[in-house]
């Protein structure tokens, strides 16, 4: 017999004997299944496999969950956007210019996203970033405006 595979099964007689010492039902259910054997105590096995079977179930219910989960709905109108987007349009689309007045179409046509109680506040974002995010947004509303 392999050395490396007979320290496996010693160390899976450990971990059962360790599961029914501790009474852990769910470890000793997966060391049995996982070493071939019949359990000795079928009811510390019995109880392992209930468990497992919740752990299974809660994860199928979660991932059909997720999967079914409807898109989120648009918080911003057609109409905000078109106005953002033709006010936007006077400005130089390079990020490192007029980057007060795109703070402030920013702030102003999507406060709850962008203004000082936003989620992603512009106020302490640097120039760049907020000239990154400024072109977003427009090309994005240029993409609302055109549906």
């Amino acid at each position: 017999m392999n050395i490396i595979y007979k320290r496996y099964l010693e160390n899976l007689d450990k971990d059962i004997a360790k599961a029914v010492d501790n009474r852990d039902a769910l470890v000793y259910f997966h060391k049995c299944n996982e070493a071939g054997i019949e359990p000795n105590l079928l009811d510390l096995y019995e109880q392992g496999q209930v468990e497992d079977n919740l752990i299974q179930g809660s994860l199928e219910k979660s991932v059909s969950k997720e999967s079914k989960s409807k898109p989120r709905k648009r918080t911003v109108s057609n109409k905000t956007y078109e106005r953002f987007y033709n006010e936007a349009s006077g400005l130089n689309l390079n990020i490192g210019l007029d980057t007060d007045k795109k703070y402030e179409l920013l702030a102003r046509y999507f406060p709850g996203r962008f203004g000082d109680k936003g989620r992603t506040t512009v106020c302490n974002m640097d120039y760049l970033s907020v000239g990154a995010l400024f072109r977003k947004m427009f090309n994005y509303s240029e993409k609302r405006v055109n549906e």
